[in-house]
């Protein structure tokens, strides 16, 4: 079983790209990092398609906007 929580707020705000190309980190349970060449941090939840099968992300919010904390429950609430 993937272990979750792997990242931190220390971590996550000490990543940077690397050689000029994006980099995700995973946090565990398909929640990512996303950092851009740029620097500028994006939270993405990768899923598969249920029609397709295919593995794709979505986009969560920027890291300075929403907290890890807040990216760690946006699916755990239920749908309705």
């Amino acid at each position: 079983m993937a272990s979750l929580n792997k990242l931190t707020v220390k971590r996550v705000q000490t990543l940077k790209a690397v050689n000029g190309k994006s980099i995700r980190k995973s946090d565990g349970g398909g929640l990512y990092i996303y950092v851009k060449p740029n620097n500028l941090k994006f939270w993405e939840f990768r899923y598969t398609r249920p029609v397709t099968g295919k593995k794709t992300f979505i986009g969560i919010g920027s890291f300075s906007d929403v907290t890890l904390s807040e990216a760690r429950d946006v699916f755990k609430k239920p749908v309705i």
